[in-house]
């Protein structure tokens, strides 16, 4: 289940925030309709690998194939 917070709350109660990450792996913002995103941030300098990243960029532009096709026009 989703779970938000006011931006305004959120700024003021910072250790609420952290609990819902804890809690959700990822909590999202809306502020004038523009999505911020906090996650929680681990030190294991984990990468994906050249081809997961080659693979997730061509699913991607799939998915979007058309709307990049009106965009060129």
């Amino acid at each position: 289940m989703l779970k938000t917070i006011n931006i305004s709350n959120a700024a003021e109660d910072l250790p609420k925030v952290t609990q819902l990450v804890k809690e959700n792996g990822t909590a999202i913002f809306i502020l004038n309709n523009e999505h911020y995103i906090v996650q929680q941030y681990n030190n294991k300098n984990e990468f994906a690998d050249d081809l997961s990243v080659q693979k997730t960029s061509e699913e991607f532009i799939q998915k979007y194939l058309e709307a990049f096709k009106e965009l060129a026009k």
